[in-house]
């Protein structure tokens, strides 16, 4: 962790929430509502891999398509 103060760079959003990232410290910020997370860069990357497999399995299981918001910045 570094002493510098943290600096955060918006990395997506849409009706979901928000992600975004300190540089300085290497911590991922997963804001959703009333819920937050902060998470090191493996534990954001093994949550994302979850959440996607997750996805995969409900898309091939229910009528219902999930795809990625249109809105979603990069």
């Amino acid at each position: 962790m570094s002493n510098k103060p943290c600096s955060h760079e918006d990395l997506a959003s849409n009706s979901a929430g928000k992600i975004s990232m300190c540089h300085e410290c290497g911590v991922v910020h997963l804001h959703m509502q009333n819920l937050s997370l902060r998470l090191n860069i493996e534990q954001f990357a093994e949550l994302s891999a979850l959440a996607a497999e997750a996805a995969k399995k409900i898309g091939k299981t229910s009528k219902t398509t999930i795809l990625p918001a249109a809105n979603t910045r990069h």
